[in-house]
């Protein structure tokens, strides 16, 4: 039996042009559903490293290997939270409100993890120093975590989505070849 899978988006949400035997790792993505799995598909064996950091994700013979023309399906944690307040005060921490209640459930955002900002007015392409992407710092509460500051006084957004983003690192067995990363949910 052969399970089908449908995709969430027809855009990929990662690409390499060039796999090769150095491992390279791919920008920032973000799955949209709870449901989904990665569908990564390389057009020579490559191992893979999928990880939730800031820092490029390097690949190498420790990881998952990836056969030539036969997509993997691989699930990661699938973590979001709408927005009640995100406000940068332009030094420090920036705190991000979640609209749901401060009542022990977690909202699932650990430290460490990268983070992308959608449907904001002022944060869509929030980065940090360096240009970085967004690392959670501290959680607060079961409501409420931290990013660094900008290092700019952001005016404050009480809307938007917040979601866990993830890199990709990939080397190439032998030979060289493109990768890229789909979103996809179980079909049926």
């Amino acid at each position: 039996m052969s399970t089908a899978f449908r995709p969430v988006s027809y855009t990929a949400l990662a690409n390499v042009t060039s796999v090769s035997t150095d491992s390279a790792s791919t920008g920032a993505f973000a799955p949209k559903s709870h449901a989904s799995v990665l569908r990564i598909y390389s057009s020579v064996d490559a191992f893979v490293n999928i990880q939730s950091q800031a820092a490029d994700v390097v690949a190498d013979v420790d990881n998952l290997i990836v056969v030539a023309n036969e997509p993997a399906h691989v699930k990661v944690d699938t973590v979001r939270g709408e927005i009640s307040s995100i406000n940068d005060p332009g030094s420090g921490q920036t705190p991000v409100i979640l609209s749901q209640p401060d009542n022990g459930t977690a909202h699932g955002f650990q430290v460490g993890d990268l983070v992308v900002f959608e449907n904001t007015t002022n944060y869509d392409s929030y980065t940090v120093s360096g240009g970085a992407l967004p690392t959670v710092t501290a959680v607060t509460n079961s409501s409420a975590f931290t990013v660094a500051s900008s290092g700019s006084d952001v005016a404050e957004n009480t809307s938007g989505t917040v979601r866990k983003a993830y890199k990709m690192g990939i080397e190439s067995v032998a030979g060289t070849g493109k990768a890229s990363v789909h979103e996809v949910t179980l079909q049926g």
